[in-house]
C-alpha cells in the first residue's frame, strides 16, 4: 500500500489563500489599533499638561502659562504638535515632548493667540476652547476646556470609527 506523505497542490492553495486573508484582516486591525491608541495618548497627555497648569496656577497664586513647543526654550512656537511648554512669567515648569510626528494638533479657541493661561483662581482667562487631532484629513475633538476652567476629554466612542 503506497502511503502519502505530502500535501496536494489544491491543499496548499487552500491553506495560502486562508493564511492572506488572515493576515490582511489583522493588519487592518493593528492600524486602527495604533491610531486609536496615539489619539487616547494624546488625550492623556493633554489631560495631564492642562490640569498641571491649573493646579500650579492655583498651588503658587500665580499666573501659568501653556504654548507650543519651538526649538527656542525662550519663546513660544506656533506649531502644538512639537510639543508644549508650561511655564510662569520667571520660570519653565515643564516641557512636554512632541505629541507625534505623522497627524497635526492644533488649539481652536476664544483668542487667536496660541497661548493659554490659568489665573492664580485656576480659571482660564479667555482661553476657552478645543484641541483637535488631524489624521487623515479629519478634524477630531480631543479636549476641550470651557470658560470655567473645566478640562473635558470628548468621547472616545464619539471619534473611534473617524480613525478607519
Amino acid at each position: 500500500m503506497l502511503q502519502k506523505n505530502g500535501l496536494s497542490l489544491l491543499e496548499l492553495i487552500l491553506v495560502m489563500a486562508v493564511s492572506t486573508l488572515l493576515i490582511f484582516s489583522s493588519v487592518s486591525g493593528w492600524h486602527y489599533w495604533q491610531h486609536y491608541q496615539l489619539k487616547e495618548r494624546t488625550i492623556s497627555l493633554l489631560q495631564q499638561a492642562l490640569f498641571f497648569a491649573k493646579q500650579t496656577a492655583m498651588a503658587q497664586r500665580t499666573t501659568v502659562y501653556i504654548c507650543p513647543a519651538s526649538d527656542d526654550i525662550a519663546q513660544c512656537g506656533t506649531n502644538w504638535t512639537k510639543g508644549l511648554f508650561i511655564f510662569t512669567h520667571t520660570t519653565l515648569l515643564l516641557q512636554v515632548p512632541p505629541i507625534s510626528t505623522s497627524s497635526t494638533l492644533f488649539w481652536r479657541g476664544f483668542s487667536s493667540k496660541p497661548l493659554l493661561q490659568f489665573l492664580p483662581d485656576g480659571m482660564p482667562h479667555g482661553t476657552h476652547g478645543t484641541f483637535y487631532f488631524i489624521d487623515a484629513g479629519k478634524e477630531i475633538p480631543l479636549v476641550t476646556l470651557n470658560s470655567i476652567g473645566r478640562i473635558r476629554a470628548n468621547s472616545t466612542d464619539d471619534n473611534a470609527t473617524a480613525f478607519t
